[in-house]
């Protein structure tokens, strides 16, 4: 099978012509141009052109996207018809992408599409979570509620996400520093200290010594050597990202790492619950809601471990005791499980058992923060200290001969 022709979806632009003979323009998701004529076909448009962009695409972001789906969801509980509130979106938005991508929408919609079925055309903005969530929605009549919901839900993804990226920017950003600091003192301030310490006639400290190597060494070999350590991580980031078996492996090292590592899965268990709850409140079927779950939690240990939950409720198993079975799950919200199955109100527990580790989450990043701070500034203090004193030291020691 070619490449064109896998599974994979990619977006097309396109030209055609509706059944009224008006000359339409857009974009489509389909695993080739082939298949993207078809779907055109199936609208009812006669596909003149389809090209795949050659140029980058940019992509909105989620808090722009929970902003559409909670606006949208205003102006349909106002009583607005979905063709006027997709076009008063489209006007109002600031990024033209945005309103591109809503017109896109409604033209798919005025074609007969529902909504749940334009947003599938557009995988980048609205992932396969949204698109089931709407068309419980559409199918129970009750979409602007589900697109509150589906608003609400993304929001508390976002949370948590930028709950790990500030835990992981300050420690980033400072050894980041240090690295840029030491690579300028090498290649700008050491060779003219070099210069200094050869009119001495004397042999210099070690750790001059080892400076002056490696700003040597810097200069003569050091864009080889950042060329090659970049192929070299590209090329280990693409093998990587073909292999499944070195994703699990990475996954599982994630939660072994020391104080972050349990931070990682606290985070995975509060997406996991989260997505799990959103989806039985909104009707869909435990089985059919499990693999979503799993693809939120963002490890591929969680996506292993549902699929097991999965073929142990087929065999008549309880989602606790099937939890039980899997070591990603601590023994809270297997028993909170427990409990909200026998109490029926298994998305309630679900929701609280993603509120706690949220809070989790969120002390524990705010208890990093508070170490890490001073822990940072010891260690970049040693870096840059360290280069500083090895430039002095032959001064000193020339100081204390005279």
């Amino acid at each position: 099978m070619s490449k064109t022709e896998s599974g994979a979806l990619r977006r097309f632009g396109w030209t055609g012509i509706a059944q009224n003979g008006t000359l339409l323009t857009g974009e489509i998701s389909a695993a080739s141009d082939m298949r993207a004529r078809v779907a055109l076909r199936q609208r009812g448009i006669t596909p003149i052109k389809v090209v795949r962009p050659w140029r980058w695409q940019p992509r909105l972001s989620s808090k722009t996207i929970s902003l559409i789906l909670r606006q949208l969801a205003t102006l349909i509980h106002a009583g607005v018809p979905l063709l006027s509130a997709m076009e008063l979106l489209a006007k109002s938005q600031e990024q033209a992408l945005a309103s591109q991508i809503l017109l896109q929408m409604r033209t798919d919609l005025q074609m007969g599409s529902s909504l749940a079925q334009s947003m599938q055309q557009h995988p980048e903005v609205f992932d396969p979570l949204t698109c089931t969530l709407v068309a419980a929605g559409e199918q129970s009549g009750l979409l602007d509620l589900m697109l509150e919901r589906i608003a609400a839900y993304h929001e508390k993804m976002q949370a948590i996400q930028s709950k790990i990226r500030s835990a992981l920017a300050y420690p980033i950003a400072i050894l980041g520093i240090a690295v840029a600091v030491s690579i300028l003192l090498l290649w700008l301030v050491v060779p003219a200290f070099e210069q200094s310490f050869s009119s001495f006639g004397a042999a210099l400290p070690w750790p001059t010594q080892l400076m002056i190597a490696g700003s040597n060494g810097l200069r003569d070999y050091g864009l080889l050597m950042f060329g090659s350590i970049g192929a070299c991580g590209f090329l280990l980031y693409r093998q990587w990202q073909q292999n499944a078996d070195w994703q699990a492996t990475t996954d599982r090292l994630v939660f072994r790492l020391p104080i972050l590592g349990d931070l990682f899965q606290k985070a995975a268990l509060a997406r996991w619950s989260q997505t799990l709850s959103s989806l039985i409140s909104a009707g869909i079927p435990l089985l059919d809601a499990l693999g979503p779950a799993g693809d939120t939690a963002r490890n591929r240990n969680f996506v292993t471990a549902t699929r097991k939950i999965c073929q142990q409720l087929q065999q008549g198993a309880s989602l606790s005791a099937a939890m039980r079975q899997q070591p990603v799950f601590t023994a809270l919200p297997v028993q909170m499980v427990a409990i909200g199955e026998e109490s029926g109100a298994l998305d309630d527990m679900l929701r609280k058992i993603a509120e706690i580790y949220d809070r989790e989450v969120n002390d524990r990043v705010s208890m990093l923060n508070s170490l890490l701070e001073p822990l940072m500034m010891v260690v970049l203090g040693l870096i840059i200290g360290g280069m500083v004193i090895a430039m002095y030291l032959p001064i000193f020691q020339l100081g204390n001969v005279l």
